[in-house]
């Protein structure tokens, strides 16, 4: 643990490392602190940066235990890829883990996008609904572009070569082609930084959830 314990000193507390206690129940003692005595969001934030260190072991033991403590008591956050959102719904922690987990490197894009996505919305301090609605509907624009092998392909294009994989209901299509109209809308989440679109957390959790489930459809309907 000593390796952890310099990781949190310097990384998670912001301390000088060479300040670091000698001795083992220092930190705990600092640790306890923090889980008794203060904010609810820094317990959040120990946690994660704890199950994200790379210097610390049994991590996979760490996120378990969690989980079910989460479950367990209620609690209105769930943990995914590492880090604590506020959605309960399995249903739609589903969705965002399963496109998390697309393997590959010629998805990574998409991946990337949706697990930055994940982190504006689930920033406890200062949450970006906007940025992380923007890059949910990026992460279903870069398969669109993957799998029609075309860098600048839209959904219209991507839906096309998918079609000529399998038939799409119409109503279906025009559903999907409706909710990409509106995040490209003028008044919608991608338009100029300059005017703020109205996107609240509500939104941008639908976007993120709906997205990440258009992800792997598209990637299933074109295997």
């Amino acid at each position: 643990m000593e390796e952890f314990y310099k990781e949190l000193w310097s990384n998670f507390f912001v301390l000088p490392v060479d300040e670091t206690p000698g001795r083992d129940y220092e930190v705990r003692g600092k640790l306890k602190e923090i889980f008794l005595s203060g904010p609810w969001y820094e317990v959040f934030d120990l946690l994660e940066f704890s199950i994200q260190s790379n210097k610390f072991g049994g991590g996979n033991r760490l996120v378990e235990r969690v989980a079910s403590i989460l479950e367990e008591e209620m609690a209105g956050f769930r943990l995914l890829d590492d880090q604590f959102i506020e959605i309960t719904d399995e249903s739609e922690i589903a969705a965002i883990s399963d496109a998390l987990e697309i393997t590959g490197d010629r998805f990574s894009p998409a991946r990337t996008h949706l697990s930055t996505a994940l982190q504006l919305l689930s920033d406890r301090k200062e949450p970006d609904y906007r940025n992380s609605a923007k890059e949910s509907i990026s992460a279903v624009e870069a398969v669109i572009q993957i799998l029609s092998g075309d860098p600048k392909a839209d959904l219209s294009k991507g839906l096309r070569v998918l079609e000529g994989n399998a038939p799409l209901h119409g109503a279906f299509v025009a559903a999907l082609k409706a909710l990409y109209g509106y995040s490209s809308d003028a008044d919608g989440i991608r338009h100029s930084l300059i005017e703020e679109a109205n996107i609240d957390a509500p939104t941008a959790k639908f976007m993120l959830v709906v997205c990440s489930a258009f992800v792997v459809y598209l990637i299933q309907k074109a295997a």
